[in-house]
């Protein structure tokens, strides 16, 4: 099983090269999807972590802008709605994918919908893919999302290193590693407070 999220966008020369080099002629693609909401907060989270000052106003009206064909989406890496389509234009990357290893071998699955059960989504991939995973360790859950309190305060902080010249990579060290996935997490309980207190979009 190969899994990485770069895989999904990929070109159709790319896909031709990852399904020759592989040892086999017989490649399965399985594909997940969720909903495009959830998916729309998830990567503006993501992309200020990474050091973007986009606020969700501008992100939302800029995918919202950018929504694209079946064909569109595969090189705008830069504006705020091209980079969301770019990586969860569904059609088109099952369209891409398809092509390389034929519509018979390539299945779509779902994510669930939140509060689900935990083995919900690898029991989907399970019989989508034809594997077991009973012995199986359950998931870690490292990677939980920040609350909008914590996410607003690294756009802040990404604007403040804007305004001085600081590109996002200088700053990745403090930002991500530092602040998003160790400091801020440990204060989830606050960030309901700080809500009720007033602070929005």
């Amino acid at each position: 099983v190969i899994s990485m999220e770069y895989l999904g966008p990929a070109h159709a020369s790319a896909v031709e090269r990852v399904v020759a080099s592989l040892p086999t002629s017989d490649v399965r693609v399985v594909l997940a999807a969720r909903d495009v909401n959830r998916s729309l907060v998830s990567m503006w989270q993501e992309k200020v972590q990474n050091g973007r000052p986009w606020t969700w106003a501008e992100y939302v009206a800029d995918a919202r802008d950018k929504a694209p064909g079946e064909t569109d989406g595969t090189r705008d890496r830069l504006t705020l709605g091209g980079s969301f389509w770019r990586q969860q234009h569904i059609a088109r990357m099952w369209s891409t994918w398809a092509q390389g290893v034929g519509r018979d071998r390539c299945t779509l699955v779902t994510l669930p919908p939140p509060g689900a059960p935990a083995d919900t989504l690898p029991r989907r991939f399970q019989e989508a893919a034809g594997l077991t995973f009973e012995d199986l360790a359950p998931p870690r859950r490292d990677n939980a999302s920040l609350g909008l309190p914590s996410v607003l305060v690294l756009r802040q902080l990404n604007e403040l290193l804007e305004q001085r010249g600081i590109g996002p990579e200088v700053g990745m060290k403090l930002r991500k590693n530092g602040l998003a996935k160790n400091f801020l997490p440990r204060h989830r309980h606050e960030e309901r407070d700080a809500i009720d207190r007033g602070m929005a979009l």
